[in-house]
Protein backbone atom coordinates (compact mmCIF):
# COMPACT_ATOMS: atom_id res chain seq x y z
CA UNK A 1 0.00 0.00 0.00
CA UNK A 2 2.33 2.75 -1.27
CA UNK A 3 -0.13 5.51 -0.80
CA UNK A 4 -1.53 4.92 2.23
CA UNK A 5 -2.19 7.72 4.38
CA UNK A 6 0.40 7.55 8.34
CA UNK A 7 -2.65 9.00 9.54
CA UNK A 8 -6.00 7.44 10.31
CA UNK A 9 -9.48 9.05 8.98
CA UNK A 10 -11.11 11.31 11.58
CA UNK A 11 -10.86 14.68 13.09
CA UNK A 12 -7.13 16.43 14.51
CA UNK A 13 -7.42 16.24 18.32
CA UNK A 14 -6.81 19.59 20.06
CA UNK A 15 -4.32 20.57 22.07
CA UNK A 16 -4.01 24.14 24.37
CA UNK A 17 -0.37 23.29 25.25
CA UNK A 18 2.71 20.68 24.44
CA UNK A 19 2.40 18.70 27.37
CA UNK A 20 -1.38 17.48 26.58
CA UNK A 21 0.44 16.34 23.05
CA UNK A 22 1.81 12.48 23.05
CA UNK A 23 5.40 11.43 22.15
CA UNK A 24 4.45 10.31 19.04
CA UNK A 25 4.96 10.63 15.30
CA UNK A 26 2.34 12.27 13.73
CA UNK A 27 0.77 15.29 11.63
CA UNK A 28 0.18 18.68 13.25
CA UNK A 29 -1.16 22.18 13.03
CA UNK A 30 -1.21 25.46 14.15
CA UNK A 31 -4.49 27.11 14.37
CA UNK A 32 -5.31 30.74 15.06
CA UNK A 33 -8.12 30.49 18.25
CA UNK A 34 -9.88 33.63 17.07
CA UNK A 35 -10.61 32.82 12.66
CA UNK A 36 -9.94 28.92 12.72
CA UNK A 37 -7.41 29.69 9.64
CA UNK A 38 -4.53 27.14 9.70
CA UNK A 39 -1.44 28.98 9.91
CA UNK A 40 1.09 25.96 9.73
CA UNK A 41 1.42 22.17 8.97
CA UNK A 42 4.37 20.04 10.05
CA UNK A 43 4.98 16.64 10.39
CA UNK A 44 7.12 14.93 13.49
CA UNK A 45 8.77 12.10 14.92
CA UNK A 46 7.77 13.31 18.37
CA UNK A 47 4.58 15.73 18.38
CA UNK A 48 4.92 17.04 21.93
CA UNK A 49 8.99 17.77 21.95
CA UNK A 50 7.91 19.67 18.24
CA UNK A 51 5.29 21.48 20.30
CA UNK A 52 7.73 22.45 22.36
CA UNK A 53 10.04 23.87 20.60
CA UNK A 54 7.90 25.64 18.46
CA UNK A 55 6.56 27.46 21.10
CA UNK A 56 9.88 28.42 22.51
CA UNK A 57 11.42 29.60 19.14
CA UNK A 58 8.31 31.88 19.26
CA UNK A 59 6.73 30.08 16.10
CA UNK A 60 3.88 28.89 18.00
CA UNK A 61 1.95 31.33 20.45
CA UNK A 62 -0.61 28.97 22.72
CA UNK A 63 -2.52 32.38 23.60
CA UNK A 64 -3.91 32.77 20.51
CA UNK A 65 -2.79 29.52 18.29
CA UNK A 66 -3.82 26.28 19.65
CA UNK A 67 -2.06 22.81 18.12
CA UNK A 68 -4.00 19.96 16.16
CA UNK A 69 -2.69 16.88 15.74
CA UNK A 70 -3.51 13.15 14.66
CA UNK A 71 -1.11 10.53 16.00
CA UNK A 72 0.75 8.10 13.09
CA UNK A 73 -0.49 4.58 12.64
CA UNK A 74 2.41 1.93 14.19
CA UNK A 75 3.16 0.99 10.62
CA UNK A 76 3.51 4.48 9.06
CA UNK A 77 6.70 5.33 6.92
CA UNK A 78 8.60 9.12 7.41
CA UNK A 79 7.62 8.86 3.48
CA UNK A 80 3.63 8.49 4.59
CA UNK A 81 4.08 11.32 6.94
CA UNK A 82 5.76 14.00 4.36
CA UNK A 83 2.97 12.55 2.01
CA UNK A 84 0.05 13.27 4.62
CA UNK A 85 1.94 17.32 5.62
CA UNK A 86 1.99 17.67 1.98
CA UNK A 87 -1.61 17.08 1.41
CA UNK A 88 -2.49 19.03 4.44
CA UNK A 89 -0.36 22.33 3.58
CA UNK A 90 -2.31 21.94 -0.58
CA UNK A 91 -5.61 22.16 0.92
CA UNK A 92 -5.10 24.81 3.94
CA UNK A 93 -2.52 26.76 2.51
CA UNK A 94 -0.75 27.65 5.50
CA UNK A 95 0.93 31.29 5.33
CA UNK A 96 3.89 29.72 7.82
CA UNK A 97 4.76 27.19 5.36
CA UNK A 98 7.11 27.92 3.23
CA UNK A 99 7.43 24.78 1.36
CA UNK A 100 4.83 22.45 -0.05
CA UNK A 101 6.01 20.30 2.82
CA UNK A 102 8.03 16.43 2.71
CA UNK A 103 11.08 18.11 4.81
CA UNK A 104 11.82 20.63 1.61
CA UNK A 105 12.13 17.48 -0.40
CA UNK A 106 8.55 18.81 -2.51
Amino acid sequence: MKNRSAIGPGRMRQADSHQQMPKEPGVYRHVDRATGRVDYVGQTGNLQQRAYQHTHAGKLDPATQRVEYQVARPDASRDALCRDEARHIAKHQPPGNTTRGGNGRR
